[in-house]
Formats: structure tokens, sequence, C-alpha cells
């Protein structure tokens, strides 16, 4: 008898692959944040959410227009909230004690995102949600709300038309500054609960007509599904945290080793692979680090360092090699 109890997705080989000096764009939800430590840490050319974490369409628009076409943060968009400044187009974590921190802090990050995205092979755009807060005072969609009382916002659900419409527009402009450019949509698995398990789904699955009406729209655009391979694949609670929402680490490694398989040449996968087995060795922590083994360690991983900086000339491995050492003079 041989019965299968998992369904497996199996997925089309690509019609690009990615070296390890390609450069990379993501934007989007928490998938993005995901893909980036892996690869960046790797020392893969990744730069990701100068605007934070978005989640729903007309967000990563926003974010996406203000790169390929620059324009002052209007002042309507700016709140002052606990003693912080906040922009309701961006994510809480460039919220600033002041203004002009605010605002610098903005312009730099999207000056820096916005040369890599001119150059990059592959853009990364992950949608989260299809619902949206609408600030009533602004009348504009936002991308976060702040923790401002939720009586100055008014939820509503965005229809695929209106989202089509932006996204289209916006990637046209993306790709006339960058035409090779590659597109690799996805939508994030995370299922948001507090606005109810039916309109969640329905949320998701305007975000998946979505994606699939512009992968057609345009021959550089793809889609990845991490949604799929998270609620259909793996499909049980013993690949999500505690809050029944949010895969695991075992599921986003799995959903992970499955984008780097699906887009990185066989040379990329033995440098992600090269590069991991390196920063282990490097946050390796001793039981008993006064033993001499520990120095032959550093040792070893101190000439380890150095060959893979002769290997890869481009790269840097001067704080490597400075934490290595320091480490061994305190044992000295």
């Amino acid at each position: 008898m041989n019965e299968t109890f998992r369904t497996t997705l199996d997925l089309s080989p690509s019609t690009f692959l990615l070296e390890r000096d390609d450069q990379i764009v993501a934007i989007g939800s928490c998938f993005v944040e995901h893909l980036t430590n892996h690869l960046h840490q790797s020392r893969f050319r990744i730069d990701s959410n100068p605007s934070g974490i978005l989640y729903n369409p007309l967000s990563i628009s926003y974010c996406l227009r203000a790169l390929v076409d620059p324009q002052p943060l209007s002042e309507k968009y700016i709140v002052e909230q606990d003693g912080l400044y906040h922009s309701l187009m961006h994510h809480g974590r460039l919220s600033r004690p002041s203004l002009d921190e605010l605002l610098s802090q903005i312009d730099a990050a999207y000056t820096k995102t916005a040369e890599k995205l001119r150059r990059a092979k592959l853009l990364i755009l992950t949608l989260g949600s299809a619902l949206a807060y609408r600030h009533l005072t602004t009348d504009a969609l936002v991308a976060n709300c702040h923790k401002i009382p939720q009586k100055e916002f008014q939820k509503e659900e965005l229809s695929i038309e209106f989202m089509y419409d932006s996204m289209h527009k916006v990637i046209e402009k993306v790709l006339s500054i960058n035409p090779d450019l590659q597109i690799v949509f996805t939508v994030s698995p995370v299922r948001y609960l507090r606005d109810g398990l039916v309109e969640s789904q329905h949320s998701k699955a305007r975000l998946l007509v979505l994606t699939h009406r512009l992968v057609k729209a345009f021959d550089g655009c793809h889609y990845f599904p991490a949604y799929e391979l998270v609620l259909d694949d793996l499909r049980d609670y013993r690949f999500f945290k505690s809050d029944m929402t949010h895969p695991n680490e075992i599921a986003i490694q799995y959903v992970l080793e499955r984008f780097v398989n699906q887009y990185l040449s066989l040379s990329a996968r033995d440098f992600l692979k090269e590069m991991k087995s390196l920063y282990s060795s490097i946050m390796h922590k001793p039981i008993h680090p006064e033993g001499s083994a520990y120095r032959e360690f550093l040792r070893g991983l101190l000439s380890r360092i150095e060959k893979t900086k002769e290997k890869y000339p481009d790269l840097s491995f001067s704080k490597e090699i400075e934490v290595t050492k320091a480490k061994l003079d305190q044992l000295s």
C-alpha cells in the first residue's frame, strides 16, 4: 500500500537564475524580512523595505513610486504621537523624535534603495492584505496607523481593479528605468485573524487574483507560491507558532529553501551554503572558552576567513577578522 499523506507543490523551472553578485530589492510584508535576513547574512546583495514593512498593494505602490519618481513627503501624512514623529505612509521603525530626523531617515532610505533598484536583477513584492485603513482627516489610504485611536480611521476592502490599476501603473514606471528587471510576486501566508477568518480569506483571494493578473500582464513578472507552500503543501498547525497564524521557523526555512532552489543558480546556492557554514562557525559559542581546543578553533576560523576573503576579493570580512582576533587576544 503506497499512500501519500501530504500534498507536495511542484514548481516549474524558473526562466531566470540569480548569481551571488546580482542585486535584489524586496518590498512588502514579513516574508521579505525573512528572505532579506536569510540572504543578507550570506553576503548576497539584497536591499529591502525602505518604507519598513508594508502589507497592502496601495502602500507598496506608493513606495515604488517614491523610488522611481521622488517627491517630498506631504506634511498631511505626518503625525506626532507619544513624543515621536510618524509618517502614515511608512512603518514605525522609521519614526523619529523630531520632524527633521524623520524626513532625513526617509530620504536616506529611499535614496539608497532607488539607486539599487535601477541596477537590480530581481524585485520581490510580497502582498499581505487587501484590507487597508483610510485616515479620515487626510482621506488617504495609509501604510501604518501607529496606534493612533481607531476612530480616526476607516477600514476598507480594496477592489481587485483598484489594486491592479495602481500596481500596473507603477510597474510600468519601474520597468521604464530598468527594462531587464525580473519581478517575483508572493502572497503572505499569514492570516489576519483580527479582521475575521472569512474576511482574511476574502482578502487573500483578491491578492491571489491580483498577482496572477499582473503576472499575465508583464513578461518579466512571476509568481512564487509562498502562500500555497504553507497552507496547502505543509498544511498543518505544527508548522505555525503558538498564535496559530504566523509560520514557525521550520515552515519559514522550508519556504526559503524552495525560493533559493527556484531562483538561485547552482553556483549561487553553493556560495550560500559556504557562507552559512562560515557564519555558523563565527557565531559558535563554546561551552569551555578557556580551553586550548577553543583557541585552536579560533585560529582555524581565522585562517578560514582569510581564505574566504582571498576567494571572494569583492567581499569585506574586516569585521569578522577583527572580532576573531579580539577573541584570541582575550585568551592569550
